[in-house]
């Protein structure tokens, strides 16, 4: 993804609108409070649904990540649960993980994930890249079902992999970039790229996992942006001193950070790891999100997400 087409998106989000209504309705304000939750919303799901469906594809190369080789098996049912993974054409660096609806913990994925080595000769190498192809990737949670489609591609930028991880104490990190869309329950769809640095390390036994904006615009750093499901331009701020932080004992939820979320010249805030109240977690996992915005009288208005 070239800066420019960041810089582009940018200046139109951040286009300064210099005409301001006297007085808002009361059904102004509660519009603005539904569109500000369900950005939010939208950025959170996508977030994290699509960060899942990555450690997928990055788990189902994990242990044939020579490439270019004869696999260890032709099909691998074990690996990744819930997928089946076709590695007949491991020789040609390609391999192909399929979802059949398993529910795990709530969850139920499906769809097709396409993994091609396209630089390097083994995925193990610092500056390797995989291209990982999205084919109507549903996932569903609390009886809600977003789809992605798309490509995704992934530079391991210093080298090794998961297993590696776990058996040396390796760190892990992916620099990650998107181009897809993602389609809702009710028939919107969101156009969305990402750029995004993501680092993997084990702690008390679990993985953990950091992710940070990863593209610059004046300065700031930035995580995503695109058309959202109201077809306005949109872009992600990732504060650098408040990346997000997840960790798979808390099954993937993440327990803190920020993003802010500007569209149509509003902003909205992001803090990832809250409870009941809105107060940080210090302990155990967290309840959900807290989303912030300024209303139209500009008193302050906020709410509190359950994951």
């Amino acid at each position: 993804m070239k800066k420019v087409l960041f810089a582009s998106t940018v200046a139109f989000v951040l286009l300064f609108n210099a005409c301001k209504k006297d007085t808002v309705s009361t059904e102004e304000e509660l519009a603005l409070q539904v569109t500000s939750q369900t950005n939010a919303n939208d950025q959170a799901r996508l977030q994290n649904d699509d960060d899942v469906f990555s450690n997928d594809a990055a788990q189902a190369i994990d242990t044939d990540a020579e490439f270019g080789t004869v696999p260890s098996k032709n099909v691998d049912s074990a690996t990744v649960e819930g997928a089946v993974i076709d590695k007949r054409g491991l020789l040609n660096k390609k391999v192909v993980l399929s979802y059949w609806g398993k529910n795990i913990n709530g969850v139920i994925k499906t769809g097709k994930i396409t993994i091609e080595l396209i630089s390097g000769s083994k995925w193990r190498d610092a500056g390797a890249v995989i291209k990982q192809t999205f084919d109507t990737c549903s996932i569903t949670r609390n009886n809600k079902t977003i789809v992605f489609n798309g490509t995704r591609y992934v530079t391991n930028v210093k080298g090794g992999t998961f297993t590696g991880m776990y058996l040396k104490g390796d760190t892990i990190v992916h620099r990650v970039r998107v181009n897809g869309t993602v389609t809702f329950e009710n028939g919107a769809t969101k156009t969305w790229w990402a750029a995004r640095r993501n680092t993997y390390f084990i702690k008390l036994l679990s993985l953990n996992f950091i992710s940070s904006g990863d593209t610059l615009i004046n300065s700031e750093a930035f995580a995503m942006g695109g058309i959202s499901r109201f077809g306005n331009a949109f872009v992600v701020k990732s504060p650098v001193d408040l990346k997000i932080v997840n960790t798979t004992s808390c099954v993937g939820k993440p327990q803190s950070g920020v993003r802010i979320f500007t569209s149509d010249n509003k902003t909205v805030t992001v803090t990832y790891g809250v409870d009941i109240q809105g107060n940080a977690v210090t302990s155990g996992c967290a309840y959900g999100y807290k989303v912030e915005w300024t209303k139209y009288n500009n008193a302050k208005g906020s709410a509190i997400i359950a994951y």
